[in-house]
C-alpha cells in the first residue's frame, strides 16, 4: 500500500482526480457544440445544409484570403479525407475552431437562442464566453494547461459545464 508523504498532498491529488482532466471537459464541450450546430443547421437548411448557409450568409469569410467559411471548411475536410480515408468525418463542422463555431451560432442566433436562454446566456454573453474559451483552449489542446492560472482554469471549467448543461437540456 502506498503511503503519501503528506495528507495534504493526498487530498490535493484526490481533488484533481475528482475534477477530471480539463482537456476531457473541453473535448466533450467541443463535441457537444459541433453536434448542436450540425443539428440546428440541418433543421434550418436541410441536409446538406452548406449551400443554404452560404446563400443566407454570403459574406461570412475567414482567414487572410477572406474565403467563405464553407469553402475553408470543405477544403480542410477534403484534406482530412485524403489523409485519413474513410475514418475522416464528412461533416465540415468538425473542422471548426471555437471562434468559427461562435461566429456561426451568432449569425443564426435566433435558431440557437432557445438552447442558451435557459441559463440566461444572451448573444453578447455567449460571445464573451466563447472568446474566453477560444483564448484558454489553445494551451489546453496542446497539453500546456500549466501556463494557465487556477482562476482561468476554474472559469473555463464553469463555462464549459454551463454550455454542456444548456445543450443537454435542449430538446430541439
Amino acid at each position: 500500500i502506498y503511503e503519501p508523504f503528506s495528507l495534504f498532498f493526498k487530498d490535493y491529488i484526490e481533488s484533481l482526480y475528482r475534477e477530471g482532466k480539463i482537456s476531457d471537459l473541453w473535448t466533450e464541450t467541443e463535441k457537444n457544440l459541433r453536434d448542436l450546430v450540425t443539428q440546428v443547421l440541418r433543421d434550418a437548411f436541410g441536409d446538406p445544409w452548406e449551400e443554404g448557409y452560404r446563400k443566407e450568409f454570403p459574406n461570412h469569410t475567414t482567414g487572410k484570403n477572406k474565403a467563405h467559411i464553407i469553402d475553408v471548411l470543405i477544403k480542410k475536410r477534403d484534406a482530412d479525407i485524403k489523409k485519413w480515408g474513410k475514418r475522416a468525418s464528412q461533416n465540415v463542422i468538425e473542422q471548426t475552431y471555437p471562434q468559427e463555431i461562435s461566429d456561426i451560432i451568432k449569425r443564426k442566433w435566433s435558431e440557437f437562442e432557445e438552447v442558451f436562454s435557459s441559463n440566461n446566456i444572451d448573444k453578447r454573453e455567449f460571445d464573451r464566453i466563447m472568446k474566453f474559451i477560444g483564448k484558454v483552449r489553445t494551451p489546453i489542446s496542446h497539453s500546456k494547461e500549466f501556463v494557465l492560472s487556477k482562476p482561468n482554469k476554474n472559469i473555463f471549467r464553469g463555462y464549459c459545464s454551463k454550455i454542456n448543461e444548456c445543450i443537454h437540456n435542449y430538446s430541439g
